[in-house]
């Protein structure tokens, strides 16, 4: 595939890749095996069904996928920013494809995750179905793949080394990737508003609440620290993206050939979309394990223990299982009255019911 930019590259850029693709190497040495890990812990470990736990499973596999697939950016920047593998035009197409279905994805799990958490401590007597939020996410793949069928046919392909990596070019359809790339927007920048918005309410809520919260009330609050932790990991490493797209967006003819005033900087010519786009996301994928581990305590345990299977599932903390079954101890009054709700667990009706 033909090299689409005549720039020449600076000494300094090709120093500078050296030291930046040591992120993208971390993201294999570190992000895979760690986000393999949690994958195990969240889907066999883990028996608890309550919305966050399946959000953290699909979590995983977004960001395992993730620092797995920027490997040919490596070898690139690694070959004096030579395509290498983006030089195939099929790889090139399906390397896009799975780029955009990755970013659009995690942006959407975020979502649910910081909504679910959001609606929980602002609203806590809401009830929220599990099968509707994974329809909700089947629904939102299914419109990016209907979206990237109908205008990927109208777009070709091309390497450009001030990105390295491939992207769509608008040929002479030109109202195609002008849509594609307001749709772009959209599916990236609305979804972070809205985790925004709900980040905020969040931390705003918890400030106000109690400062001696008692037990439940507090795994509560520690699972949802957790959440906002990742949220707001994810919110520094993808708002760099969707502000370029904005400029992007707004300076559309003169970003294209690359006259804007943004692109005369030699730092912004081969950088502001190579760390916005790729380098960022890497670092996203990779850290989210290490919040993982600095915050579940049965995690941090299972870890420092050799990774040995349990001997009993583990349920997380603040989960919607724990609290099942804390509530279900409970259930058993003062007077040993046994309600619905424990009655095939309890030993005393049995007895009773054998008399």
């Amino acid at each position: 595939m033909e090299n689409v930019s005549t720039t020449p590259i600076p000494d300094m850029v090709l120093t500078l890749d050296k030291i930046l693709s040591l992120n993208l190497l971390l993201g294999l040495i570190l992000g895979v095996p760690a986000n393999i890990i949690s994958l195990y812990y969240f889907c066999v470990l883990c028996k608890g069904r309550d919305i966050p736990t399946q959000i953290y499973r699909r979590i995983c596999v977004v960001d395992l996928v993730t620092c797995l697939a920027h490997l040919p950016v490596m070898v690139s920047m690694w070959s004096a920013r030579e395509p290498v593998l983006f030089g195939n035009q099929y790889f090139c197409i399906g390397w896009r494809i799975l780029f955009r279905g990755l970013q659009v994805s995690a942006i959407f799990l975020v979502l649910l995750l910081s909504l679910s958490r959001a609606i929980a401590i602002c609203f806590p007597f809401t009830v929220l179905y599990r099968e509707a939020i994974v329809w909700s996410f089947r629904a939102y793949l299914l419109f990016i793949i209907l979206q990237n069928a109908a205008l990927r046919s109208e777009q070709i392909h091309v390497y450009n080394d001030h990105d390295v990596f491939c992207y769509e070019d608008l040929g002479p359809n030109q109202i195609y990737g002008k849509i594609d790339d307001q749709l772009y927007e959209i599916e990236i920048g609305l979804p972070t508003f809205l985790i925004i918005i709900s980040f905020i309410s969040s931390v705003y809520k918890l400030r106000k609440s109690d400062l001696v919260p008692n037990g439940q009330q507090s795994t509560k609050k520690q699972a949802s620290v957790t959440i906002m932790i990742v949220t707001g990991i994810f919110l520094i490493c993808n708002l760099p993206q969707c502000i370029n797209m904005l400029l992007w967006i707004a300076d559309y003819d003169n970003m294209k050939e690359n006259s804007s005033p943004r692109y005369r900087n030699t730092f912004m010519m081969f950088y502001t979309w190579n760390i916005s786009a790729v380098q960022t996301v890497v670092l996203s994928a990779y850290l989210s394990p290490i919040v993982y581990f600095s915050r579940m305590q049965s995690f941090r345990d299972w870890v420092m223990g050799g990774l040995v299977k349990p001997g009993k599932p583990i349920i997380q903390p603040g989960s919607v299982s724990s609290v099942n079954v804390r509530n279900r101890l409970r259930s058993v009054d003062s007077n040993n009255y046994v309600t619905p709700r424990n009655s095939f667990d309890n030993p005393a009706l049995h007895s009773v019911s054998n008399v």
